[in-house]
């Protein structure tokens, strides 16, 4: 364990991705929650609910993309690497 306090001690832990995913997950059952509501209801509250919730998820996972980008610089293309 102390290998672990010295190596975060010279590589600080900056994002905390597990954190990130679990409020995408969160968020996510969020909006089939809302999803559910307005397909039981068809009301326009609910159709904006869902809609907020929407870009609730969007923020969130666009918040995640950016710090991984940020964290997990290469010399590869991106693209290159969604298709390995």
């Amino acid at each position: 364990m102390e290998k672990r306090n010295i190596i975060d001690r010279i590589f600080p832990i900056k994002y905390h991705f597990h954190q990130m995913l679990f409020m995408q997950a969160q968020s996510n059952a969020s909006g089939v929650e809302a999803l559910y509501s307005w397909l039981n209801s068809g009301a326009d509250k609910d159709s904006q609910a869902l809609l907020d919730r929407v870009k609730e998820a969007d923020t969130i996972r666009m918040e995640m993309e950016k710090n991984l980008t940020e964290a997990f610089v290469t010399p590869f293309d991106r693209g290159d690497i969604y298709s390995i």
